[in-house]
């Protein structure tokens, strides 16, 4: 299935303490919204050291989020180039699950 392909490409994140750490910093430093502090948050969490090669490829759409996920040194997707969508599925993705209690 194609939906599975997709999903394989993803890396899921837990909501911890360490990614409220990143995103609560994030929203001092940056003119986001909380569920894109969260996102950023996540990336970060995946990526905890310095050296940009590591870092995540961020996916997304929203100009503030990418200002500040490019800043922290990861790539934003899209990225203007003809076939970002194509990399946008082979990169890695981060989404975050909120656990319950």
């Amino acid at each position: 299935m194609k939906i599975d392909k997709l999903l394989a490409a993803f890396d899921i994140v837990a909501f911890s303490g360490d990614v409220e750490t990143h995103a609560l910093a994030l929203l001092g430093r940056y003119p986001l919204r909380s569920l894109d502090a969260l996102q950023l948050g996540c990336a970060l969490s995946l990526s905890p050291h310095s050296d940009t090669d590591l870092r995540a490829d961020l996916v997304c759409c929203d100009r503030r989020l990418a200002e500040a996920a490019v800043e922290r040194g990861h790539r934003r997707l899209p990225d203007g180039r003809p076939g970002w969508a194509r990399r946008a599925v082979r990169a890695i993705k981060v989404e975050f699950v909120l656990q319950a209690g």
